[in-house]
Formats: structure tokens, sequence, C-alpha cells
């Protein structure tokens, strides 16, 4: 066969088939770690922040610099005569005592810490928005399924009232009403449709993925989801495991560095040096060079005097900045605890409204039937089945609404106690509801 006809077809079904296999919310989340163009950027910070860490190694570690010169100069002993210096320094230094060298060190250390807790915060980040987008298209594909229900049924229920209106078998008022309800059906349906082309073209920028081929959806599997501990030890697991209070913690350490740091500039400076310097001088009337040899090791000892009150100013910054982060993270803390409280208080209502919300619809779903029956026999109006129809599609949509808070708590919870991981995304992906389940 021929190989340009191949081609196109093979290329096709490269790009397709991997669209439309179908995939879960623990897929959503893999696939958005590797095409999610923010989570590459936090990848690429922390691999520079663990530079931080061999930056501040390399401020206590020996230096060594070599130097080479080359000069002439006339010595008036000989007349005037030119004489060629060549000079060649080899020299190392070795801290012995130098306050902000070390606290440079120190520094390193905490920004390499701080750039992994950045990094697993991002994790964490993408990881809420993925499973976030990727609730919001089950209850918006949930929504527009009802208001699409809703609307067809009252399309018929406007046709059979019409039809009555015209063989006198039912008052004006009745179509007219059944007008109002398909209108308000429509355009009920047509907002629908707008969330969910909008929950769509959020969750295929976060992932890269088709939404169509999701195959989970909300059911009555949620309550299998693990029991909650206690509120209280929740909020003791946020206090030492949040990402949020981590970063602050190590943006205070890191502050309180800086005043070291800048303090170590009034001190004395003491350093290990040792020199070999080689010269050779040759005169302009001479064939050959004068070399000499020179080996020094010793202690240099520096001490700040005076630098107009730049040190000074520089101490109280860091002591300033160092303020601003405790206040930071006691307000971190504060916030902490209140998402907890509300993530945890969520779980628990949530549970209750979508069992609540569960009987309703069944509920509705019947009064609808039951209703058009009564219509039939007359025990019932077309009014009556118009409210009746109403009632059903706010239930399905209230439904929906009640799991899209209920899952978003579990996560929320999760997020604020520092462990939302794949661990976590699996329980609440265990209760979702695959196609034909």
């Amino acid at each position: 066969m021929n190989r340009a006809f191949l081609l196109p077809l093979v290329t096709t079904f490269y790009l397709i088939s991997p669209v439309a296999s179908a995939f879960d919310l623990l897929d959503a989340v893999r696939a958005a770690r590797e095409y999610n163009a923010g989570f590459a950027a936090a990848r690429a910070d922390l691999a520079a922040s663990g530079e931080q860490f061999d930056q501040g190694l390399a401020q206590i570690l020996p230096r060594v610099e070599l130097e080479g010169r080359f000069d002439r100069e006339r010595d008036s002993a000989l007349h005037g005569k030119e004489i060629r210096n060549q000079t060649l320094d080899i020299e190392l230094r070795q801290p012995l005592f130098d306050t902000g060298r070390f606290a440079g060190f120190q520094k390193g250390r905490e920004l390499t810490a701080l750039g992994v807790s950045t990094f697993a915060g991002s994790e964490q980040q993408l990881m809420l928005e993925c499973a976030r987008a990727f609730f919001d298209i089950l209850v918006a594909r949930d929504k527009d399924a009802a208001a699409k229900a809703s609307r067809d049924a009252l399309d018929v229920q406007l046709a059979n009232v019409t039809e009555e209106v015209g063989l006198g078998l039912s008052a004006k008022l009745d179509q007219d009403e059944a007008q109002a309800a398909y209108d308000e059906a429509q355009a009920n349906a047509l907002v629908a449709e707008n969330e969910w082309e909008l929950a769509k073209h959020a969750f295929e920028r976060l992932t890269g993925l088709n939404p169509n081929a999701i195959s989970a959806h909300f059911g009555e599997r949620f309550a299998q989801a693990g029991a909650l501990a206690s509120l209280d030890a929740y909020v003791q697991t946020a206090d030492t495991d949040s990402n949020e209070l981590r970063q602050k913690s190590l943006e205070l350490d890191v502050a309180r560095t800086h005043i070291d740091e800048a303090t170590g500039r009034f001190l004395p400076v003491v350093e290990l040096f040792a020199r070999h310097r080689t010269t050779d001088s040759t005169p302009t009337y001479a064939e050959t060079a004068r070399s000499r040899r020179d080996n020094v090791i010793g202690v240099s000892v520096t001490i700040p005097l005076f630098a107009g009150g730049m040190h000074a100013s520089q101490v109280r910054e860091a002591r300033y900045k160092a303020d601003g982060a405790q206040a930071r993270l006691d307000d971190t803390r504060i916030k902490v605890r209140e998402s907890v409280i509300k993530a945890f208080l969520g779980v628990n209502s949530g549970v209750q409204q979508v069992r609540a919300r569960l009987a309703q619809r069944l509920s509705t779903q019947n009064k609808v039937g039951a209703t058009r029956l009564g219509r039939d026999v007359g025990l019932r109006t077309n009014l009556d089945l118009l409210r009746a129809e109403k009632e059903h599609f706010e239930a399905r949509t209230g439904l929906a609404e009640a799991f899209h808070a209920y899952y978003m708590s579990r996560l929320l919870l999760a997020y604020a106690t520092g462990h939302l991981d794949d661990s976590v995304l699996g329980d609440l992906n265990t209760t979702l509801m695959t196609q034909g389940a």
C-alpha cells in the first residue's frame, strides 16, 4: 500500500486515540503534572533552589586565586635603564571566623528547604485546581443534562396544552403558563450549556485532556469515603503539616538568618591565607632574568570601623523584615485553622445535604409521575404539572451542587492540613460512579 496514503491515517489515529480514551480523576492529575506549564515552572524553581545550598557552602570553603602581572619600570640606580617584571601569584584563603559567611551558608540551607516546601505547595495547589476543574465538569454536565431534560419535558407539555386549547379542552391561561415555563427552561438550558463549555475549557487548559472522555459521575457511593477524625485532630495536623505554615516558618528562619548576616558585618573577619609568588625581572641590558620565589602563610584580621552607617541600617532592615515574617506566620496560622474548620464542617454537613438532595430528587420524580397521572384523570391541572417539573429540575440541580460542595470540602480539608496527595484523590476517585455503574 502507498506510504503516502498510510501516513495521514496513522497520524490521525495517534492524535485521536489518546484523547478518546476514558480517564478518571487520578489520570487527570497525572496528565496535569506533565502538561501544565505553571507546574513545569515550579519544577524548574525547585531545581534552582537546590543551587542555594551549594552557593552557601561555597562561602565557607577555601578560595584559590591565580593572578599574573606584567610591567616595566626604570631603575634610577641603573641610570634609568628599563627592567621588565613578570609576577605570578597563587593564593589560598580559608575563613576562620566570619559571621556573615557562616550565616550565608545557613541561609543557603534554609532557602533550599524553602524551595522544596514551595514546590510541595505548588504540587498540592495543582492537584487542588485539577480536582476542582474535574468536579466542575461533573456538576456542569449534570446541570446541563437536567436543564435539557426539563426543557424537553416542558416542550412536550407545551405542545399538548396547545393542542388541548385548540380543541377547547384547556384554557388559554394554561397555554400561557406552559409557554412561560418552557421559556424559562430554555434560558436555564442555555446558561447550563455555557457553564458546561466554560468548565470544559478550564479543564482542558489544566490537563490537555478532552473532558468529554471523563468516565466518572456523581453517585450514591459518595458515602464510602474515609471517616473523619475529630476537628481538634485536624487542627493539630494543620499546625504541623500545613504547607502554607511550613513556608511561612521557613521564611521567618531566612529573615532571622539575615539578621545574623547583617550583624556579622560589624564583627572582625579572621582568615587563614597562604601565597606563593614567582617574580622574574629581566633588565634590557641583560640576557638572563633574575627570578625570585616567595612563600607566605599567615592569618589576617579585618576589623570594620566605619561604613557611613550602612551596616547599622542593614541590621535594622533585617529586624523589621523578621518582624513582618513573624506577623505573616501568625496570620497564616489563623487563616489555616479557619480553613480547616470551614472544610471540616463542610464535609459533615455535605454528607447530610447530599442524602437530603437524593431523597428530594426521588420524591420530586415520583411527584411528576403522580401529577401527570392526576392531570390525566382530572385530579390535577396543567399548572400543577408545570410546578412539579420545575421542582424536579431544581432537585436535580441542587443534587449536583451538593455533590460538588461535598467533594470540594473533602479536597480543601486535605489541602489545609497538608495531606492532599494521590492517596486522598484515589480514595475520592473510588467513590465516584463510572459509566455503566
